[in-house]
């Protein structure tokens, strides 16, 4: 599992690569080594003006590493459904950064996509809110004053 944490002074920003663990049916589909898309649901929240936000980040794979395609992508998550169209040029880094509405309660999230040239990769699990996080920062400084070298 990856862990990586990052803050902004003023925004106060958290995020966490998180692999899920649970058998999907993309996990299948990458053991009998096709396409498969892995989506990594972070504890990442933005506070925007419409609400709380969820960043999930996506990668269309294929053989263990990524495959980008053009294609369309959809989410369906509790009253949430959007679908956008996709670029291979789109996916930064192996990565296409998404957000969808941060849940109250734990929710079944399901991730389409359909590829002009294939099938439709799906992939589902159940998310539940993002645990609050409270950072405690201290101002400290540090003068060398030549002792060392």
């Amino acid at each position: 599992m990856q862990h990586m944490t990052k803050t902004a002074i003023g925004l106060l920003l958290c995020w966490a690569a998180v692999a899920v663990s649970q058998a999907q049916p993309a996990e299948r589909a990458a053991e009998a080594g096709g396409p498969y898309i892995e989506v990594d649901v972070t504890p990442f929240v933005l506070r925007t003006p419409a609400g709380a936000r969820r960043q999930l980040r996506v990668r269309a794979m294929e053989d263990g590493a990524p495959a980008p395609h053009d294609g369309r992508l959809t989410f369906d998550f509790g009253d949430f459904q959007e679908w956008m169209e996709v670029t291979a040029e789109e996916f930064l880094g192996g990565d296409l950064t998404f957000f969808v509405p941060e849940p109250e309660d734990p929710a079944a999230l399901r991730v389409r996509f359909d590829a002009p040239d294939g099938g439709p990769l799906l992939w589902e699990d159940e998310v539940g809110p993002a645990r609050p996080w409270t950072f405690f920062m201290t101002p400290h400084t540090h003068f060398d004053i030549g002792y060392t070298e």
